[in-house]
Formats: structure tokens, sequence, C-alpha cells
């Protein structure tokens, strides 16, 4: 579906501020999987989605969604867009609407929803992230607090029903029950069958919601595999600057005692796995 070929982008070249982001990368994510990027700051992961649905080219190397050629000039963004939804690391700073409504509708409407059929996907994108759409739909959305925010933010992608789903440090700032709202849904929504990228430096959340996992450092992808494969080759891990999920270093130590202890993602799944090998 989203295919990486041989993919290069240097930030300020000629200038003293040159920067290579992006360093022969190639890559491809299929229709249905559910993908973590992740590297600490600076690695280049949340540069590389934005060439998911050519809000960036690259120097040098090809894009394509569905075989569109998104370097192509040919190529009409505004459909690819429809298929691949990004939201930016800190989406609220792009609000622009007087209301949550007209936030959220803009983008569903620019894709010909009106009347009842817009006011529905603007209700059902609000309560699928915990809003009661009712109380607020008439506020500014400059008026929320700022996991609100962020959650308006999301819906205004949700609302136009993409086919992808990428999403660059989607939980920053929210607290903890909208972090597991947000969290159980986009699991939801991957398992309906849609696809979804996951861009963070928070390795808990990246094993509980991706079976796969796209490591960068220095604009390079330094492992693309199994999220179970990273998480289990601490190396790999700490070579990218990232800490090993405490959920894993919990299992490798209770593996010992109990071996057929199956893999776990998620502390609760970890109890049960535990209570059901001592039974």
């Amino acid at each position: 579906m989203i295919r990486l070929q041989d993919v290069s982008l240097t930030y300020d070249y000629g200038t003293i501020f040159q920067k290579t982001a992006i360093k022969n990368v190639s890559l491809f994510i299929g229709k249905g999987e559910s993908v973590s990027i992740v590297g600490k700051i600076g690695s280049g992961k949340s540069t590389l989605v934005q060439f998911f649905n050519g809000l960036i080219k690259p120097d040098s190397g090809k894009v394509f969604v569905d075989g569109a050629d998104l370097t192509s000039k040919k190529t009409d963004l505004r459909l690819v867009r429809k298929k691949v939804g990004l939201v930016f690391q800190y989406p609220e700073e792009q609000f622009f609407a007087e209301t949550v409504f007209e936030e959220v509708a803009f983008g569903p409407g620019n894709m010909g929803l009106t009347g009842e059929k817009l006011r529905n996907a603007v209700f059902e994108a609000l309560s699928s992230l915990g809003f009661e759409p009712n109380k607020i739909i008439n506020l500014s959305p400059f008026e929320l607090s700022g996991g609100e925010k962020r959650r308006v933010a999301i819906a205004s992608i949700i609302a136009m029903n993409p086919e992808v789903l990428v999403l660059d440090e989607p939980t920053s700032g929210l607290d903890f029950n909208g972090r597991k709202l947000l969290l159980d849904y986009l699991k939801n929504q991957n398992e309906s069958g849609r696809t979804l990228v996951f861009v963070t430096h928070n390795m808990d959340e990246a094993l509980q919601i991706s079976s796969r996992i796209i490591a960068m450092k220095d604009g390079e992808k330094v492992f693309d595999g199994k999220s179970e494969e990273f998480f289990l080759n601490e190396s790999i891990v700490y070579s990218v600057g990232l800490e090993v999920p405490f959920v894993v270093k919990a299992w490798k130590k209770l593996k010992k005692r109990f071996p057929d202890l199956p893999f776990c993602r998620t502390p609760d799944s970890l109890v049960m796995a535990v209570k059901e090998s001592v039974h």
C-alpha cells in the first residue's frame, strides 16, 4: 500500500546547517498492518512519515501509495490524502475554526460530505474519542484543555475515514485515561482492517499497539521486523537510544521459572499468563 524506494532527504543543502534527515530508506507497509516507527528525537521518524501522503518529497528515491507515484507532478495528492490521514505531533497548533464542529467537519466537508452525513461523521469521530458531541461541538477548540485539543485534532482526521492512519506521538500530553482511550480505539480500528502507523518514542505503547517495528537512527532504518523480535533483542533497542519495556523485562525473568510462558505485551496479559502457568 505504501512503498518507499531508496528515499533520501537533506535539509538546508549547501549551507552550514546542512543535515541529512533521511538516508536511503526503503520499506513497504501493507494494508491492515499495525506498524510503530520508533527512535529518539532527531532520528528521522517524523520526517519519514511525511513522505507517506506527499507532504514532503524526497531529494531522491520514489514514494508510492497504491501504485501512485507521489514524486510525480501528475499525481493528485488530494486523492492520496483522502487515503492516508496524517496527525502531526502537535496537531492542535493548526486549529483555525471557531467551533469544534467546524474544526472536525472541515476535512470531510472538503471531501464532499454535507448535511446529515457530515454531522454523523463529526459526531462519530468525537464519540470514538470519548467526547459527548452535543456538549462540545459549539465550544471553541482553543478553550479546551491540552488533552481535549489533542483528541479533537485526531477526530478531525478520523472523520475523513482514511484507509491509513498515521499518528506522530499522538499520546503526548494526554492523561492516563485519554491515552488508554486512544490506544484502545486505535487497536480496534486496526483489528477492523484499517492500516495504522504509530510514531513514538514510548516503547510500552509501541509494544502494546504494533506487531511490527521500524527503528530509525540518524535518518537510517536500522531495524524492520516483528515487534517481539525487536524488544527481545536488547542490544538493538539500546543501540537506537531507547529502553526495553518493563513488561518485556518482567516477562524474561518470569520465563526462567515458567518456560512455557507466552510473550506478553501488557502488564494485565502478563499477570493472566502467569496465573494460567501456575494452575
